[in-house]
């Protein structure tokens, strides 16, 4: 069973750092299977059960949108999607309300 507080899988954190890594997520470790669309929902919206290994991954889909105001741009994190198809017909929705638009695929550990 892997611990809440278990180093990520993703972005593994030293002590001797001198700062908290902030760099490209690159792929999965730790023998993770691959998890469905249903299960990722299942798991946000019942809370995953106490005691089950936590075994299985799925990259989720952030839509982040720059707004301009008065000169100033300012990021929006917009939504989050089980598919990138899903997150791709929102930003063809925002997109032409706002200075700039992104999907970025998000690791999420089940």
């Amino acid at each position: 069973m892997l611990s809440d507080l278990q180093p990520s899988f993703f972005n593994p954190f030293t002590p001797y750092d001198p700062r908290w890594p902030a760099k490209p997520l690159f792929g999965v470790g730790g023998e993770l299977d691959i998890a469905s669309p249903q299960e990722v929902a299942e798991a946000f919206l019942t809370g995953l059960p106490v005691g089950v290994r936590r075994d299985r991954h799925r990259h989720l889909h952030l839509l982040t949108a720059v707004t301009e105001e008065d000169g100033r741009r300012r990021p929006h994190n917009l939504g989050v999607f089980l598919t990138e198809a899903d997150a791709e017909e929102a930003r063809r929705l925002v997109e032409p309300h706002v200075a700039g638009c992104w999907i970025e695929p998000l690791p999420v550990v089940l």
